[in-house]
């Protein structure tokens, strides 16, 4: 249950980010994510179509790098912009 709260502060920073660059739409997101971190990416995934329904993240793809350490941050996203 823990991945919710972190989606849901995933979700903002991506929403931020993307009105930020003024993006029209977001169409993918990678994240790196550690094997230490305890996160589990399909729970994350689950949780992020869920929050990101009817904004401009809405069908976003997410695309996760594992890593062997405890990491969990976005390194790029790809939006659409005007």
């Amino acid at each position: 249950m823990h991945e919710l709260s972190v989606t849901k502060a995933l979700t903002d920073m991506i929403l931020r980010s993307a009105e930020e660059h003024g993006a029209l739409k977001v169409t993918a997101v990678e994240i790196v994510l550690g094997e230490g971190s305890g996160y589990v990416p399909e729970c994350i995934s689950q949780y992020f179509e869920l929050l990101a329904a009817d904004t401009i993240a809405e069908k976003a793809a997410l695309r996760f790098r594992s890593t062997a350490g405890n990491e969990f941050y976005i390194d790029h996203m790809e939006i659409e912009e005007p």
